[in-house]
């Protein structure tokens, strides 16, 4: 899910920071929205290189170094920060007017092909089917191989929609039903028929601002089993994304606490599973086929959980790979698939990692750039491809979770790239 902007998820690591107990430092983000606004430029290329220190594959960090360079004079620094960005596939804006002082370098030219050549659509999806109700605004999707059914959730609607084989649409659960609020990250517990489902809440919820929790429903009557919120009431929550072991544990990301959350089939209740806020904005979660570890990905990439000993360990890579930004992220037959939301321009990707599963030794973009997409969010393995929600419209939402302008709303369209192997 990729309801924050960079500016929340950098705020987060801030608070990380200043909660893991640094003295005496303050937000380096803010510090460096404050200097750019008072023109300070100096001070504001100091904070917002104490960002990227921790955030170096982030493309949208990076281009703000750039900009920052630009506006100290420090051009060589700045086009060595912009090749970086091509370096790893992305894009950045050489028309902003922070870097009008490299206007007319000869460098310039060589970055517009670069960028001209990773801008470019790459294509292997087809539409597998849509949702004509413009306003879902839908970021989670699940399937059931069981009965060849598709559920998607809807974040402004408050409900879940469910996809039958064949190709009726029905609501799963109406709006609001039980309480729920915005859906996020959901999963299909086939053999136990279970759905598991994330969510959230919103600006309307002002007496319950930044909570969230697990809902459980039974698959065959629609029926919520059991709801699951978090103990620690003092800590801002947002569950964002789920996974389920074969042994029927679920274990979910919070973003806002930048923790690993678990419901242990045994005990039936929510539990911290890597706490102390080890990641940042934590999204994507994935288990191994084994199921001996565990991926998650947040905003600085991926990394790899050990479940025995709950080791983190980030995912190593090439300077040429960002494994950032990535919202939805999955294990297919050995790799692993990643929508990679929070790059430039948007993707899906998959990874093939070394034998320890610790190293990322190849990244091949399987869609990019594709015109249907307005942030691509998640998707569901099945039938041997890989089905994503291609335009979950999140940017049609403003600050109080309302759609000023419905007319420009389309239909949500779910696409599907066919895996092979």
């Amino acid at each position: 899910m990729r309801l924050l902007p960079l500016l929340a998820i950098v705020f987060l690591f801030c608070s990380a920071t200043q909660r893991a107990g640094a003295q005496n430092q303050t937000d380096p983000y803010a510090a460096a929205m404050q200097a750019y606004r008072a023109k300070d430029y100096a001070v504001y290329l100091e904070n917002i290189r104490r960002v990227v220190q921790r955030l170096p594959y982030n493309v949208d960090v990076l281009e703000l170094v750039a900009r920052a360079y630009a506006l100290n004079g420090l051009a060589g620094e700045s086009l060595a920060t912009l090749r970086n960005i091509a370096k790893v596939g992305a894009v950045a804006d050489l028309r902003h007017p922070d870097l009008a002082r490299l206007k007319g370098l000869p460098e310039l030219r060589q970055l517009r092909a670069a960028f001209r050549r990773n801008n470019t659509e790459t294509r292997r999806s087809r539409a597998a089917f849509t949702l004509v109700e413009k306003d879902l605004i839908p970021e989670g999707i699940a399937y059931d191989g069981q009965t060849g059914t598709f559920y998607v959730g809807s974040i402004y609607k408050r409900k879940i929609v469910r996809v039958k084989r064949s190709g009726e649409i029905e609501d799963f659960i109406s709006s609001r039903q039980d309480s729920i609020q915005n859906v996020l990250g959901m999963k299909v517990d086939v053999g136990r028929r279970l759905l598991w489902v994330c969510a959230v809440s919103g600006p309307p919820d002002k007496e319950r601002a930044a909570t969230a929790a697990v809902y459980k429903y039974d698959l065959t009557g629609g029926k919520l089993i059991k709801k699951y919120e978090s103990s620690d009431t003092a800590q801002k929550h947002l569950f964002n994304d789920i996974v389920i072991g074969e042994s029927g544990d679920v274990f979910l990301t919070d973003s806002m606490s930048g923790s690993v959350l678990a419901t242990r089939r045994a005990s039936d209740a929510l539990e911290t599973l890597i706490g102390g806020r080890t990641f940042i904005y934590p999204n994507g979660i994935a288990l191994s086929g084994d199921g001996h570890y565990m991926f998650v990905a947040d905003a600085r990439g991926i990394h790899r959980v050990n479940l025995s000993n709950k080791e983190v360990r980030p995912v190593a890579h090439a300077d040429t790979v960002s494994l950032a930004g990535i919202d939805g992220l999955y294990w297919y037959k050995g790799v692993l698939l990643g929508v990679q939301n929070g790059f430039k321009p948007e993707r899906i990707v998959r990874i093939e990692l070394n034998g320890g599963l610790d190293r990322a030794e190849r990244l091949t973009v399987l869609e990019a750039n594709n015109a249907i997409f307005n942030i691509p969010t998640t998707g569901a393995i099945a039938r041997g491809a890989f089905y994503y929600i291609a335009n979950s419209q999140m940017r049609a939402l403003d600050e109080r979770e309302e759609i000023p302008f419905p007319e420009k709303l389309k239909e949500t369209k779910i696409l599907v790239i066919p895996l092979g192997r």
